[in-house]
């Protein structure tokens, strides 16, 4: 709020109720005026150059629509206690598909994708899956910045994902992967709320 008083470049919005991820996220992508849109949570810690970074990548290499990092977990003190490499090999990234998200949700991507994806379908807690998952059976095409840690996601706070990991989240990864399959056979899938 600070910020955006000093800067007519932020703009600050806040929903009036709660009303989670997937309805937020699209609510900001309706919002949103600019050529991409790059994502990240509220307490997690962005390195400097991240969006020159990624948006440099997508300026160079048109044929992508969308950019991730590696990235490095940080406890709720900052402390670094481990890292995560997105590898930037497509043959890799197409073979990990079934078992991972191969990009995290901390990436850069062109407005237009979401346009044409219509944004994030009402799946929480792997939107970020499915949303790369249609992507990917559309032909549109994404990778990582390898080797740039760009991003510090803090891990052990209150209403983390990683709070969320277990049996639901397994069984949700497998449906959307069994939309995708769907997708790949006829061009459509079953999804319902």
């Amino acid at each position: 709020e600070k910020l955006a008083n000093n800067d007519n470049r932020i703009k600050l919005y806040k929903n009036e109720k709660n009303l989670k991820i997937v309805k937020t996220l699209n609510r900001a992508l309706s919002l949103a005026a600019g050529e991409y849109i790059a994502r990240m949570d509220g307490d997690d810690i962005s390195a400097l150059d991240r969006i020159e970074q990624k948006v440099r990548f997508l300026e160079e290499n048109k044929e992508f629509d969308l950019v991730g990092c590696s990235m490095k977990a940080i406890d709720i003190d900052g402390k670094q206690i481990g890292q995560t490499v997105h590898y930037s090999n497509q043959n890799l990234l197409i073979q990990s598909l079934e078992c991972v998200t191969p990009a995290s949700h901390i990436w850069l991507a062109k407005k237009s994708l979401y346009e044409k994806l219509n944004g994030y379908r009402e799946i929480s807690g792997v939107e970020d899956y499915d949303f790369l998952l249609r992507m990917t059976s559309s032909g549109f095409k994404y990778t990582n910045l390898e080797y740039y840690f760009g991003y510090f996601v803090r891990l052990g706070r209150v209403g983390n994902t990683i709070s969320s990991f277990g049996i639901r989240q397994r069984k949700m990864h497998s449906y959307v992967f069994k939309l995708y399959k769907e997708r790949l056979k006829k061009q459509k899938d079953s999804f319902s709320e």
